[in-house]
Formats: structure tokens, sequence, C-alpha cells
């Protein structure tokens, strides 16, 4: 798990997951990437039962898994850092 969540992208949307669910449209707007990159990463924290999804309509919002949200939790605190990601998501 540890080599996983070593991407800042990935500690990025980890961080994010502990304030709130998102979608992937909302995570590449606040981390101003393609849809496609976004998607790339949260496969690969899907894939490791880090994060879960909820479907609303044909929207998918992801959230961490709640067995693993207090490791996730932890581990982020390690990298304090990560809290200065500076966002703000664009209403349209």
């Amino acid at each position: 798990m540890i080599g996983l969540i070593g991407n800042e992208i990935r500690l990025k949307l980890l961080w994010l997951f502990a304030t709130d669910d998102f979608c992937v449209c909302d995570l590449a707007d606040i981390l101003q990437m393609s849809v496609p990159a976004v998607s790339q990463h949260l496969r690969k924290l899907k894939d490791l039962d880090i994060i879960h999804f909820n479907r609303k309509k044909q929207t998918l919002f992801y959230y961490l898994a709640p067995a693993n949200k207090k490791l996730v939790l932890h581990i982020l605190e390690l990298f304090p850092e990560t809290k200065k990601i500076n966002y703000e998501i664009k209403v349209s």
C-alpha cells in the first residue's frame, strides 16, 4: 500500500477523500488534470480496496473504504505537506 500511495497525486486524492466524497470531474478540476488521468489513479486505489464508490444516477462518487480509513488517515499524518493542497471547485 505504501508504494502505491507514495505518488504525490494519489496522496492528494487520499487527503481529499479524508474530507469528503468526490466525483471524477470535481477531482479533475481540483487537481487541474484530465478526467482520464484522474481515473487511472482512482483505478489503482480502487483495485487495492483503498477507495470505494457510490453511484448517484450516472455519476460515481468515490470515498475512502471504511475498512482502511483509519490506516489511510494515519499515513496521511506522516505527510503533512499534502494538506497544503490549494483547490477550488469550479461551479458552472
